[in-house]
């Protein structure tokens, strides 16, 4: 089945508005517009080299401010002060997004001493080992589509229906991209575990059928999800998450309530490429293009999420870990996301839909018994 995206409301858009600087939300809300309106020019763009000024802006969310982001402007902004940041596929400086924000785009609220901008470097953010062959398989493991022979993405967790006949369905939780094809997959397809770039084929190593896909709106409609579900026979999977032990993989539960995410706040995900891995929320209300290998789609309401190391920031995810469940880094592990997409090689920034909408969106609980 095939669902349209949320409406998007201010439940959507991942903060209370209530809780920052009026002119900084007024700010990020103009720049959205601004931005989601570019499909037709963004839809011709091959390569860096052809960005403009306008197109070089990937996207906004809010975030706080931290001495390593402070830069020139040191003296001007508050350590956790609220901030604008800016994601930008080729680097500026703050003076020239501002004035970029501000004159060319012409959000004049962005002038305001209350709107501190950032600039962020992600490169062009796009839709992207735990690879074995398991049974029954857990999430954070590979999965994909029988549709592109070169994908493959993560197996996020396991959710039921929440009214006659899915709450009789196990079903599993990824990414459109990853098991409906953006869009392109139909219902009843194969799915695989291990996906096809992890050598698996389908029907030998199917683990569930396409069941339901949140369309993805190219252009310039706004996007709130990028979500799918699966049916799965219950003996060919299992509810809990792969992390590494000592003596290999091994699978911790996670919890059935959902959370919700704040800035500053450590997370935790378990995906096919990167497997484990940990991170900071770095901005809110993240408002950004993602490519789709040739197709530009708009989302709001993201997570922007930093990986962290112990020499310094790291990839939260790469390429494959698409449909990973986000949590709270707690022996609780809380779902508060899913990732879909990834910046460039030049950031360590990843994005992540909010689990609530992902959840809404497909009408499915998150179950930890089958």
């Amino acid at each position: 089945m095939e669902i349209r995206q949320p409406e998007v409301t201010s439940d959507h858009i991942g903060f209370d508005p209530d809780q920052f600087p009026t002119e900084l939300v007024d700010a990020r809300a103009a720049i959205e517009g601004i931005l989601s309106g570019q499909g037709e020019q963004r839809s011709g763009l091959r390569s860096v080299d052809d960005l403009t000024e306008l197109t070089n802006v990937q996207g906004v969310g809010i975030g706080r401010a931290t001495p390593s982001e402070y830069g020139p402007r040191s003296s001007a902004i508050e350590p956790g002060q609220p901030t604008l940041n800016v994601y930008l596929a080729q680097p500026r400086n703050a003076d020239d997004v501002e004035a970029l924000i501000v004159e060319q785009m012409d959000v004049r609220v962005a002038a305001s001493s209350r709107v501190p901008i950032i600039p962020v470097v992600t490169g062009e953010i796009e839709a992207q080992g735990f690879t074995f062959h398991s049974r029954p398989a857990p999430g954070g493991i590979s999965i994909s589509s029988p549709v592109s022979p070169a994908s493959s993405g993560t197996l996020g967790c396991l959710s039921t229906g929440r009214s006659f006949p899915r709450d009789q369905r196990t079903l599993l939780i990824s990414c459109n991209h990853v098991i409906a094809d953006a869009n392109a997959g139909q219902l009843g397809n194969c799915i695989a575990q291990p996906g096809r770039a992890d050598a698996g084929v389908c029907p030998q190593h199917l683990i569930a059928v396409l069941e339901r896909f949140t369309k993805i709106e190219f252009g310039g409609v706004i996007n709130s999800v990028d979500c799918a579900t699966a049916w799965a026979d219950p003996a060919q999977v299992n509810p809990n998450i792969l992390i590494n032990g000592v003596l290999g993989p091994v699978e911790v539960p996670i919890s059935t309530t959902t959370g919700a995410a704040t800035i500053g706040m450590l997370v935790f995900k378990s995906g096919r490429t990167t497997e484990v891995t940990a991170g900071t929320v770095k901005e809110v209300g993240a408002s950004h293009w993602v490519g789709y290998g040739g197709q530009n789609a708009y989302f709001s309401g993201s997570l922007a999420i930093e990986g962290t190391g112990t020499f310094g920031p790291l990839p939260f995810s790469k390429p494959g870990d698409s449909g990973a469940i986000v949590t709270t880094f707690d022996l609780v592990q809380t779902p508060v996301g899913m990732v879909y997409s990834s910046s460039s090689t030049v950031s360590t920034r990843s994005f992540a839909n909010l689990i609530d909408i992902v959840t809404q969106s497909l009408d499915v609980f998150i179950v930890d018994t089958i």
